[in-house]
């Protein structure tokens, strides 16, 4: 019977795995789990393990993975190598076809996306930005908000928490036309969301037969984008998750405890350390180093550090002379023991390259020694092969890059220009256009490396390059800028100037801040960029618009529209900055110099949605106009009839102008576009409350209260439906919510007075309570109409009539409009729906109705 065929590699695999040393806890308590059901109570399903970088993780995760492939458990392994979720979940797919189990299904939409996506952002139309836009978090979601409170007519006013949302009308719209399909077109625009319950159906199609473990190392690098979406995916947000499928989680930190604490019991969490005296002596046994002075040096120069003992122990020394003389750094005594030049020199250089192939290895190398060398490297301990790369483990290329600085900085400038030159070559090679050219992978990742050896050749004189090159990328492409900033903190790390300066690490910063609404590290980011003198005048007008664009969404409107102005005035035709201070102009009241710069940047763009939707905003919400708003939201509709924004603000004014019916219609259109539209519901729910429906009203509340349950308001809204249902219980508890949510406004405790009203109770206590919050309110901004007719409102019904009259004759003379007045009419007819036969309220109806008519006058 013939033999099974041994191939050298396998030869290698048994020997690593027979002299793996210590983490028996760790190992342990992992191959005893797979022993387990997936019912038992005992079952873990998250094995987290942590520690400083070298001590064993990766190595131990293979372990893992080696226990999985003994008992028949499918495993799927990533690393740093993933850029995005999108990008996890195709290489856990790759992985798992590779082993005969294919997620059919996804691996079909995931190839349509990439076709799609590759086709949008090939195209020379394709809207400036698109690719930023593309599966980003402002496709949907936080698109409006309502400035108002219940009882006092709302309208909509949009909400861009994001810079970028301003174009996300046009982008869709493109993607629209482009595509046609409406399943590929929400592919495209929302991937994470449509990918992920198809993914997540394939993964539990295999774990119904066969346990499945995903291995994910170098966890610090990912976790980032990865972190959120993870714990939503075991948490059932996407679709079941099927208890028998394990994470097994790697990095330098354990896992948050305030998002995963909810399944703290099912995880088990194992630092991971240097190794122990003991097994640092078992380690060196395994590898027959018996010479007592070598074995001393080498766990001295290693400080029982795995990696680093794998590598010195690699070159079996038989002695160690001049010990007094050892350097602190490991690789030093390593390189020394290493008796051929040319392994050496590949040890070295092959470092200096953030990757490595034997095309890279060329450029450090002589070209005839490249191929061999690398075969060498990749027999080394410290050579790893990552998904999508082989690298050097970091923790043996900081100290090897930190050995050739201090050797020769002569060469070290050599190697980074020779691999700044070729990435440059290879760049130029793709004969991009600029305007294309951030669309392109390739193109951005040869940028990359030009920035990381370009900064580490010649830190002082390559700082400005670098620090436009990040503000171009913000203005394009953010998740690039993101890219930009990482690998320039990685050039500051390698070069030894982190701690002058931290440029690097101060733009990743600010810009993970600005993805979870902290604008302070941006903006404050840009004035010291510009403070620097280095910026180029176009990047000087892109960082004065986002300086500025971070200070309008702290709400800091006055210093946002100088600082937009200094952009324009540097750029004139910088129709975002435009637009933008537009929408700062409008937030502060400012509306005729809002709609001045609405229009000028509808000139620069005569087919923006964005704009002629926030024209629409300001005329029917500051200047009740409510045809012309009409007029403008047709427009931006018509140009992009998908456009949820535009849809909801038409079918509010609709709702205003007592068409009810059209209101309907553009409702109805929006939740299908997006069946989570949260304010397409609400307002479809107010629609059907006037209309008496009170059954599909309530029906649309709840649906807002199971998209965001923490919205005071609507709970008031449905509060009020049940009061006037006569379900004065039901009203009462959703009151109590609204009121626990926030405890400072007004308008639950009045709601509540009428409640205890109209089941005769003590009412006092809410009604002085109302009049207090209103008060305190009032004192904070005396300008807030909504505020000061609620007052009115309260100390009407405590029976006031003069106080009342007197406060709405203030908020008449401070600038109340008429939907001011509308608000406060609906009030007392609310009043009087359940309390008919109060005077007082009468008499002040009347009074209203005859002052507005005057003032129309």
């Amino acid at each position: 019977m013939p033999r099974k065929r041994l191939t050298l590699k396998d030869k290698q695999k048994k020997k690593q795995q027979t002299s793996f040393v210590g983490r028996t806890e760790q190992l342990t308590a992992f191959q005893e789990n797979l022993n387990l059901s997936a019912e038992s109570d005992a079952f873990i399903n998250i094995f987290n393990i942590y520690g400083q970088g070298g001590v064993g993780k990766t190595t131990l995760l293979r372990k893992y993975e080696d226990s999985c492939g003994r008992k028949d458990v499918l495993t799927a392994y990533t690393d740093e190598g993933v850029k995005d979720v999108v990008d996890f979940m195709a290489s856990v797919a790759s992985e798992l076809d590779k082993k005969g189990h294919p997620l059919k299904k996804f691996n079909e939409r995931y190839k349509v996306y990439r076709q799609k996506k590759q086709e949008l952002e090939a195209d020379p139309k394709a809207p400036e930005g698109l690719a930023a836009f593309m599966g980003s978090s402002i496709v949907k979601g936080s698109a409006f908000a309502l400035k108002a409170t219940p009882g006092i007519s709302p309208f909509v006013d949009m909400v861009d928490t994001d810079g970028l949302a301003k174009h996300a009308g046009d982008w869709a719209s493109f993607v629209a036309k482009k595509i046609g399909n409406k399943d590929e077109v929400q592919l495209v625009l929302e991937p994470i969301e449509v990918l992920t319950p198809i993914w997540l159906e394939g993964l539990v199609d295999i774990a119904e037969d066969q346990r499945v473990c995903l291995l994910i190392d170098t966890y610090e690098m990912v976790s980032t984008f990865l972190d959120e979406w993870l714990y939503k995916v075991i948490d059932n947000r996407y679709a079941d998750f099927d208890a028998n499928i394990l994470l097994t989680i790697a990095g330098r930190h354990p896992l948050d405890e305030n998002r995963w604490s909810a399944y703290a019991e099912f995880c088990a969490a194992f630092p991971v350390n240097p190794f122990t005296e003991e097994e640092a002596n078992t380690f060196l046994d395994q590898r027959k180093i018996t010479a007592e002075p070598v074995r001393a040096a080498i766990k001295k120069l290693s400080g029982h550090v795995p990696v680093l003992m794998a590598t010195l122990a690699k070159a079996s020394p038989d002695k160690v002379e001049d010990l007094d003389d050892v350097s602190h750094l490991a690789v030093d005594r390593f390189l020394k023991w290493i008796e051929d030049p040319n392994k050496r020199a590949a040890a070295l250089y092959g470092a200096v390259p953030q990757e490595l192939n034997i095309d890279v290895l060329k450029q450090v190398l002589p070209e005839d020694t490249a191929a061999e060398a690398f075969d060498w490297l990749q027999s080394m301990p410290f050579v790893q092969k990552r998904a999508k790369q082989w690298a050097y483990h970091p923790v043996v290329r900081e100290q090897m890059l930190k050995y050739l600085r201090l050797r020769s900085m002569e060469k070290w400038a050599e190697l980074q220009q020779k691999l700044y030159a070729y990435y440059q070559a290879k760049q130029s090679a793709l004969n991009i256009k600029q305007q294309e050219q951030y669309k392109n992978e390739n193109w951005r990742q040869y940028a990359l490396r030009m920035l990381y050896h370009g900064f580490c050749g010649q830190p002082e004189a390559y700082l400005p390059t670098a620090l436009n090159a990040f503000v171009a990328a913000l203005d394009e492409k953010r998740s690039f800028a993101l890219e930009v900033a990482r690998t320039l903190r990685d050039a500051e790390v390698d070069t030894e100037v982190a701690s002058k300066r931290q440029w690097g690490e101060a733009m990743e910063n600010a810009l993970e801040e600005y993805n979870n609404d902290e604008y302070s590290k941006l903006a404050h980011l840009m004035k010291r960029m510009l403070d620097t003198a280095h910026l180029e005048e176009g990047q000087q007008a892109m960082a004065y618009a986002w300086q500025a664009n971070c200070l309008r969404l702290s709400g800091e409107y006055e210093r946002a529209i100088e600082l937009f102005s200094n952009s324009i005035e540097l750029k004139g035709d910088y129709e975002w900055a435009i637009a933008m201070r537009g929408e700062t102009y409008r937030r502060n009241g400012q509306y005729k110099d809002a709609l001045k710069d609405f229009e000028k940047a509808l000139e620069l763009a005569p087919d923006d949605s964005w704009s002629l939707t926030k024209i629409g905003v300001v005329l029917l919400s500051e200047m009740d106009n409510y045809n012309g708003a009409l007029s403008f939201f047709d427009r931006a509709i018509e140009l992009n009839p998908e456009y949820i924004v535009a849809l909801v603000n038409r079918g509010f004014t609709y709702l205003e102008l007592g068409k009810k019916e059209k209101a309907l219609l553009d409702f109805d259109r929006a939740i299908e576009l997006d069946p989570q539209e949260v304010f397409a519901f609400l307002f479809r729910g107010e629609t059907y409350r006037q209309l008496g429906n009170y059954e599909e009203a309530l029906s649309d509340f709840n649906r807002v209260i199971e998209l965001d349950p923490e919205v005071d308001w609507v709970f008031a809204e449905r509060g009020e439906i049940y009061l006037e249902m006569d379900a004065v219980k039901e009203a009462k508890l959703s009151f109590q919510e609204a009121s626990r949510i926030d405890h400072k406004d007004d308008w639950p405790h009045y709601m509540l007075y009428l409640c205890s009203l109209k089941l005769d109770e003590e009412s006092e206590y809410h009604l002085n309570q109302a009049i207090a919050l209103s008060q305190e309110s009032l004192e904070k901004d005396e300008n807030d109409h909504r505020v000061r007719f609620n007052l009115a409102l309260y100390q009407l019904v405590k029976g006031s009539y003069d106080a009342a009259q007197k406060v709405v004759g203030e908020a008449i003379e401070k600038g109340a409009n008429h939907n001011d007045l509308n608000s406060f009419l609906e009030g007392l007819q609310f009043f009087l729906k359940l309390f008919p036969d109060t005077k007082l309220v009468q008499q002040m109806l009347v009074w209203v109705e005859e002052k507005k008519s005057s003032l129309a006058d």
